[in-house]
């Protein structure tokens, strides 16, 4: 981030003071824990520090959806002892930082930005509001981090469980809330027989990069096996989890999973 983008961040998140104030106070209304305090088995910082960047990409015509994701952050975490409110928000961050692919466009939804049009904005929002802001999938997300901890343990350095953390997020941020399931089951299926078997070792460091070669398949940055004659919303959108027809969406899933099968 260049000098005057850093100047237009700190003057936006200025002119929100209020609303920062209201998103900070919900939290510790909430949670029962100081904003200001970093949370156990969080590596995204403190709450305060994610809200501060959260507003920092703000205008005057997204704030309410901008302080809905502050606020469902605290709602949904509220029980976590792992995926909690300050790397929920941290991982929802990220994808509004970026291009992401959740809503079938060819060239995906570009980075939230201060040159985005208006409308580009809200489709923006929108697709991470419907991708993230989903109880069902926090809960997985925390099952499978707790998963992960009772299998592995502390037999990986802590770092192994925050990419972890990161890489399950965005898998289930790209995939839907009624595939939920598949993917869960999938996901511990495969921490078990990471464990247990040596050839899976032997080819994953740790389950994070395992996790990583999926949410590439689903984004179309690669290509699984068995995926020909899977059929696209249109013909000429790229091969990715997002553009297909929603009948064929299962067998992209199983194809990008199968890529783990023949270890376990």
């Amino acid at each position: 981030m260049d000098l005057f983008k850093k100047l237009g961040a700190v003057m936006r998140r200025r002119g929100h003071d209020k609303d920062i104030r209201d998103s900070l106070a919900h939290y510790e209304r909430f949670s029962g824990n100081r904003a200001g305090m970093k949370q156990a088995f969080s590596d995204a910082g403190t709450f305060r520090s994610q809200v501060d960047r959260l507003f920092a990409l703000a205008d005057d015509s997204d704030i309410q959806p901008l302080k809905k994701m502050a606020e469902t952050t605290v709602m949904t975490t509220l029980t976590n002892r792992y995926y909690r409110a300050a790397d929920y928000l941290s991982d929802i961050l990220d994808d509004l930082e970026r291009v992401t692919f959740l809503t079938g466009e060819s060239l995906g939804e570009p980075a939230l930005s201060t040159d985005l049009e208006r409308h580009e904005r809200e489709t923006k929002l929108k697709a991470i509001s419907e991708a993230w802001l989903v109880p069902l999938k926090v809960a997985s997300i925390e099952a499978s981090l707790s998963s992960y901890t009772g299998v592995i343990g502390r037999s990986l350095p802590y770092s192994a469980l925050e990419d972890f953390e990161r890489n399950v997020a965005r898998l289930f941020a790209i995939t839907e809330e009624s595939e939920r399931t598949l993917v869960e089951g999938k996901v511990r299926t495969f921490v078990s027989a990471w464990h247990e078997g040596e050839a899976l070792r032997s080819r994953y460091s740790a389950p994070a990069a395992a996790l990583a070669d999926v949410v590439s398949f689903l984004s179309g940055e690669s290509m699984p096996e068995g995926t020909e004659g899977l059929r696209r919303r249109r013909h000429d959108q790229p091969l990715r989890l997002s553009t297909l027809v929603p009948e064929d969406r299962q067998h992209y899933l199983r194809a990008s999973f199968s890529y783990w099968d023949g270890n376990i």
